[in-house]
């Protein structure tokens, strides 16, 4: 399980006025997008999952009239 958050320069969580929807990809198995923060929240979780073992980069992003936002993580699946 990852958790998405939307947080300021500082690390410092925003709380959303309005649902926020997050797109999300990665280079390795799967993620659910987009998924939404709804409003009054600044995080949601969701799942990554992967039949193959190495290193997932996840990127989220949201794009809205006013503001884009991007960000990056990496999990690392080991071999069974």
């Amino acid at each position: 399980m990852i958790t998405v958050e939307i947080v300021d320069g500082d690390d410092r969580p925003i709380i959303v006025p309005r649902d926020i929807r997050v797109n999300m990809k990665t280079n390795l198995g799967y993620v659910k997008s987009p998924v939404k923060v709804e409003a009054g929240n600044y995080l949601t979780k969701t799942f990554i999952t992967s039949d193959k073992p190495g290193k997932a980069v996840i990127e989220a992003s949201i794009e809205t009239k006013l503001l884009t936002l991007k960000g990056e993580t990496e999990v690392r699946f080991l071999k069974s």
